[in-house]
């Protein structure tokens, strides 16, 4: 049983968000979201007591079949998009 049915505890696996932090980078930063989308993708994710949230989904879905590759996979394909500089 809940003993705080207040309280809520959410893992937030976030792609890369538009902030004035981001804005110095000076590499490509592909699928990146608003401040306000990712602060509503947030709240929403908090008010349906979700457990996690993986946002952009396309972007998260990527990297995490990206993860099921074996590492030499991981890296040879990695080098490719970088040189590809998407």
């Amino acid at each position: 049983a809940r003993t705080h049915p207040q309280a809520a505890l959410v893992a937030l696996h976030p792609g890369t968000v538009a902030t004035p932090l981001t804005a110095k980078n000076t590499f490509a930063m592909p699928m990146q979201i608003s401040a306000e989308q990712a602060a509503q993708a947030i709240l929403a994710t908090i008010n349906r007591r979700g457990a996690a949230f993986y946002f952009p989904l396309v972007f998260s879905a990527m990297l995490r079949l990206l993860a099921l590759l074996p590492l030499s996979w991981q890296r040879s394909l990695c080098k490719r998009l970088k040189q590809q500089d998407i």
